[in-house]
Formats: C-alpha cells, sequence, structure tokens
C-alpha cells in the first residue's frame, strides 16, 4: 500500500509528502477507532437523491466493518489496536431497554453486550457513561465479563481517582479500570502505550459523584498525562498513543500542544467528520449525508510542545464510521508517516438496495450481535412508540437552540409538568404551597427523536417521544424556602449564559423575568463549585401570584423566600449550579419523564378519549416568561 512519509518530524515544519513502503525496521500499526457510539445501536434509512433507499450506521453492521478491516490489518502483517474514545452510551428509548436509573437492575445493559462481542482492546471513559451515575457505569462493564469473552477487556481514564467510589474502586483496584494501558500485540508482540483524559468539567456535565476528576483546565491535565507518558517511556514503551474524550478537537489540540512523547492521538466526544486530504475520490468514501460537513483533513496535524508533529485523528459517531489510521514507526518509536489510504470507513449494510446504488464497500450484519443485542432493543423500542400518552396538532420545537438560547414552548410543557407535579404531593409531604417556581436546564432537554415534539408527522404523544426529550432518569427534587438573594442567584447563572447555546440555560414556570445583558454577567469560580462574581443581569423576576421579588436589579424589600422545584442534576450543582448545594432537597418523584407523562394525561380527553393538548392552548407559542434585552 502506498504512504505518506514524513521527513523531519521535530523541527517544526510542514512534512514534505512522499510516497514510500515500510522498511524493514519499521512497525506499522493499524489503529482502528470510534467514538459516541451513543447506544445508536440499530441502523436507519438514508434516501437518495433518486429515491433509493440505502441502510446505514447500526453496531452490527460495524462490527462487521471492524472485523474486515482486522482481516485486512493482518492479511498486511500490521500490529492492530482498537480503542473506543468514549461515549459508549446515551439516555434515551434505546437505553432505556437497559433499565439505566435503577440501581443494581438485572436487566441486560445491551450497549455493553454488543461492544462486548467486538475486538476493541481499550474503552476510554466519555461524559455520557457517567449521566445515570457510576453504578450503571459499574453494570455497563461488568456486561463486557458476563457476556463475552473480553472478561479482561480494559476501561481507561487517565484523570479520575476511583478509589472513593463505592460502585468503581472495585474494578479499580482490580485493574479493570486504570489510568493508562500497555497494549502487546496478539501476533506481532509490538507493545503500544495508551493515555488518556476525560473533559475536565465532567462534574459540571454529567454525574461522576466520588468519582473524581483530578484536573479542573486543560494545562492541569496535561501534568497528569505527561505522568502516565513518562512512566511508560521509563518501562521501554516508546510508541505512545493519546486516546481522550475533551468534547472537540480544540481541547485535544491545546492539550497535545503541552505534552511530549506523543506520537498519535484519537480525539473522541467531538463528532467531527475529517476525510483523507490526498484525493482518493474522497467524497465517495462519506456517507452521502456528510459530503457537505467535511470539519478536517484525516489526520489533523497537531505539535507537541517541542513543535513535532502529531498526526491526530477521529470521526463521526453514531457507529456511522470505523476510523483506520495505518501509522509506521521506526525501532526508536518515532512516527515516519502513514498510509495514504488511511481514512474512516463508513458502514452501509448490503442489500439490494445497496447493490443498486453502486455501492461496492457494503457489509452484511454481524448475526450474533443483532441477535444479541439488536433485535430485543427493536422489540423494546417498537413497545414504547406505539403506548400513547397524549395528542396534539401542535408542532412543538425541542431543537438544540430552542432549548438552550431562550425560552421556549417545549421548555414551558417541561418546567409546568414539574410545577404539576410538586402540586400533587406539596401538601400530603408538608411542603410550601405558594410561591413556588420549576427550572430546568436546557441541556436535560433533548433532541434524540428529531426536533419536533411529538416525532414528525405523528399528532401523538408516545413513551418514545418523552424518554427521547427527558432522557436521562434525573429525578423531581424540591428545594423548601430558598431565599431570594439565592433564588436571584441562579437566575443570574441562566442570565449569565443566556442566547449561547448553553445546556446551564434555565426554562421556568412559575414566575417571570427579565435579563439584560449589557449589565454584569455571573462568573463562577475555576472549579466551578462558588461563585466569584454574583452578576446583575436580573433585572426584574415576578412570581406569578403577583408577588415582586427583584426590581431593578435589586430584590424587593420584604420579598418572600421561594420554593423550587427541579431536577437532581442541576439540584447537586450539575452545569454550574453550585448555590443548590446550600440547602437540603427533598425528592419527590421518580424522574422528570415521569412528571411529563402525568401532566399530560390531565388534559382533557379528546372524542377518542385520549387526553389532547389543543392547538389554542398556551403551548400555540412562547409566553414572555423569560424575556432577553442586548444579547
Amino acid at each position: 500500500v502506498a504512504g505518506v512519509s514524513i521527513a523531519a518530524l521535530s523541527f517544526g515544519v510542514v512534512p514534505t509528502v512522499a510516497f514510500s513502503n515500510t522498511t524493514s525496521d519499521e512497525v506499522t500499526l493499524t489503529l482502528l477507532h470510534n467514538n459516541d457510539g451513543e447506544s445508536a445501536l440499530q441502523s436507519e434509512t438514508y434516501e437518495l437523491a433518486d429515491g433509493t433507499e440505502i441502510t446505514i450506521g447500526g453496531i452490527a453492521a460495524f462490527a462487521s466493518v471492524m472485523d474486515r478491516e482486522i482481516a485486512s490489518a493482518r492479511a498486511e502483517q500490521n500490529s492492530v489496536l482498537a480503542v473506543y474514545a468514549g461515549d459508549s452510551y446515551l439516555a434515551g428509548p434505546t437505553l432505556n431497554c437497559s433499565d439505566p436509573s435503577t440501581a443494581d437492575s438485572t436487566q441486560t445493559v445491551y450497549d455493553a453486550v454488543a461492544q462486548g462481542l467486538m475486538e476493541y482492546d481499550v474503552h476510554v471513559l466519555g461524559n455520557h457513561e457517567f449521566d445515570f451515575g457510576t453504578n450503571f457505569v459499574k453494570r455497563f462493564i461488568n456486561e463486557f465479563g458476563d457476556s463475552s469473552s473480553n472478561s479482561d477487556h480494559k476501561f481507561i481514564s487517565g484523570n479520575m481517582d476511583f478509589s472513593a467510589n463505592a460502585d468503581l474502586s472495585a474494578l479499580a483496584a482490580a485493574g479493570t479500570i486504570d489510568t493508562h494501558y500497555i497494549h502487546t500485540d496478539a501476533v506481532t508482540g509490538e507493545q503500544f502505550g495508551v493515555v488518556s483524559a476525560i473533559y475536565p468539567d465532567l462534574p459540571t456535565i454529567s454525574s461522576p459523584g466520588t468519582a473524581a476528576v483530578t484536573t479542573r483546565n486543560i494545562p492541569d491535565t496535561a501534568v497528569v498525562v505527561q505522568a502516565q507518558i513518562d512512566e511508560l517511556t521509563a518501562a521501554g514503551i516508546n510508541k505512545i498513543i493519546l486516546v481522550s474524550h475533551l468534547q472537540g478537537v480544540a481541547n485535544d489540540r491545546e492539550l497535545i500542544s503541552l505534552l511530549e512523547d506523543v506520537d498519535v492521538a484519537v480525539a473522541g466526544g467531538g463528532d467531527e467528520i475529517l476525510q483523507a486530504p490526498l484525493g482518493l475520490n474522497a467524497a465517495s468514501k462519506l456517507l452521502p449525508g456528510d459530503r457537505g460537513d467535511v470539519a478536517g483533513n484525516y489526520p489533523e496535524i497537531a505539535r507537541d510542545k517541542n513543535q513535532r508533529i502529531v498526526p491526530m485523528v477521529t470521526a463521526k459517531g453514531n457507529y456511522n464510521y470505523l476510523g483506520r489510521f495505518d501509522v509506521r514507526f521506526n525501532s526508536a518509536g518515532k512516527v515516519t508517516g502513514w498510509d495514504a489510504d488511511s481514512y474512516p470507513r463508513r458502514v452501509i449494510t448490503a442489500d439490494a438496495a445497496a447493490t443498486a446504488a453502486g455501492v461496492t464497500d457494503a457489509v452484511s450484519e454481524d448475526a450474533a450481535i443483532k441477535a444479541a443485542a439488536v433485535t430485543p432493543v427493536v422489540n423494546c423500542v417498537e413497545a414504547q412508540a406505539t403506548e400513547v400518552v397524549a395528542t396534539t396538532s401542535l408542532n412543538l420545537d425541542r431543537s438544540r437552540s430552542a432549548m438552550r438560547d431562550g425560552e421556549s414552548a417545549m421548555g414551558n410543557l417541561a418546567t409546568d409538568s414539574q410545577l404539576y407535579s410538586y402540586n400533587l404531593v406539596a401538601e400530603s409531604l408538608g411542603l410550601p404551597t405558594e410561591n413556588v417556581i420549576a427550572l430546568q436546564n436546557g441541556g436535560g432537554l433533548r433532541q434524540n427523536g428529531g426536533d419536533d415534539f411529538p416525532s414528525a408527522g405523528s399528532d401523538n404523544i408516545t413513551v418514545e417521544d418523552i424518554f427521547n426529550f427527558m432522557p436521562f432518569g434525573n429525578a423531581e427534587v424540591v428545594f423548601a424556602n430558598m431565599s431570594p438573594a439565592d433564588v436571584k442567584s441562579l437566575l443570574e447563572r441562566s442570565a449569565a449564559v443566556a442566547n449561547s447555546s448553553n445546556g446551564a440555560f434555565l426554562q421556568m414556570a412559575g414566575g417571570t423575568a427579565v435579563f439584560d445583558a449589557s449589565f454584569t454577567a455571573q462568573v463562577l469560580s475555576d472549579d466551578e463549585e462558588s461563585i466569584a462574581v454574583e452578576g446583575n443581569r436580573v433585572r426584574s423576576f415576578t412570581l406569578d401570584n403577583g408577588t415582586k421579588i427583584i426590581e431593578n436589579g435589586a430584590i424587593v424589600a420584604g420579598a418572600p423566600d421561594i420554593t423550587v422545584t427541579t431536577n437532581s442534576f442541576i439540584g447537586r450543582g450539575g452545569d454550574g449550579y453550585p448555590t443548590f448545594t446550600k440547602y437540603e432537597k427533598v425528592q419527590i418523584g421518580p424522574d422528570y419523564a415521569d412528571a411529563l407523562k402525568r401532566y399530560l394525561a390531565s388534559f382533557p380527553a379528546n372524542a377518542a378519549g385520549v387526553p389532547e393538548i389543543p392547538a389554542d392552548s398556551k403551548y400555540a407559542d412562547i409566553e414572555g416568561r423569560t424575556t432577553l434585552l442586548n444579547y
């Protein structure tokens, strides 16, 4: 196979491109990688311009692509390393089939079953692994030993400490979870060191609990990762692969710039599409819908602390692509080049439609994975999709921008459901019945089923729609009698991130507020566990009962305490809301999706006996609960 040679790696210059074959003293590694599979176990159809529908993605076909590429690499006498760069699963209808919200459930974890039947060598933990807490991480990891021959499969996270966590400390002590990994190729005997890092702000975007992230920023992370690199090189491991989950290649590039002796990097968490820059009919190697979305070259060129070139690769997730990077090392463990035929392999299922469309790289689905993981999930999700909770003729927008930039009709529906759920139980639990608001972070409201609610083309709101919208299993929790100053602090956090597509923006019920970006924004401390600058963008806040809490940016004299019902994620300080942690919380419901189901069931029944959100309801438009000025 033709390859790309790199001259003068250490001189900080753009490499000269030439073609050569592997020399006798070189080692070629086929690095197979993917990230952000996010429970996309099922395949989906894509309609071509001529109306032909081809089948793309899905973990059963993805597994067959991996098998094909491993066989190809072995035929070329290459070493092979297969890495998963984080976000193995994601909350939603598919993951719900694995019962992630129930501690120590015995339900099969289907993502783990499928991945365990594949030839992965190591998984790097991503942020979504912790969305349901560490108990589900333990169940996920243990399923590898229960359901496959991969009982010795490794999980790594270079900047986490699991010693204080009851769920994962034993797995860490046993070496199943570690900070780094030494891979000895089973055929060639070559050794490769794998170091890793997770997003330092993990506690603000997920729920690791007592599984501690040991760094708070990229420079801190570089110090920790460098220590692991030095340990490996001191042990004689001279080929180092960085596999991270830092939410985007820009963060990986920054990390690499602070490190020494990293040879190749795999970036997870950003979902970017990279493609080979050297012609090779690159467009035909992409899935048809991705041809206008290429974000860069495969590989991208990063530079380390000493300005040495470090090739960096990533791939789009959802089991749409398997990255394949054939990289050559000399006897000193330094990269001398990579094959020009390196690029992400697309996943298309072989069928009559693919043949008619002229697809030559289609594969048959892996039968064992389909039977063990895909078919049970299909049956489970289909059952959710047929359970109708309510109906509506409204096309409600649950897009990312709608949830995270400002007030939205769907955000109003979500918070109204929490307020409704609270009012059902408040008196019986001895909780306040006046001066109550509901708050919901936009990042907890998702678009798994598309931007429309209910799903496009349907008036029926099903259990599947609800889990697509509210997938995380966040319990509904209450903070009674919060001071007006602390409620203002919560709103200031929302005002600081409004209109910036930040998941910390708050949807609200029970009051109206005005935010003005021309005033000072709240600033969190570096560890996001306290507030460095309180901010003054909340210009007014009035409860629905007419009680004024804030006017002209100041708390009104005699303003009452306020009870806040919200979800357990921000209730424990997630998304940068440390103010909640000053108060004791009371859990009043199993999760926020359950609150929405109850609220939808309360609407008057239509002629068919199904609860219906009427076309002229308040959700036909936004109501002005949160007004944004000067954003």
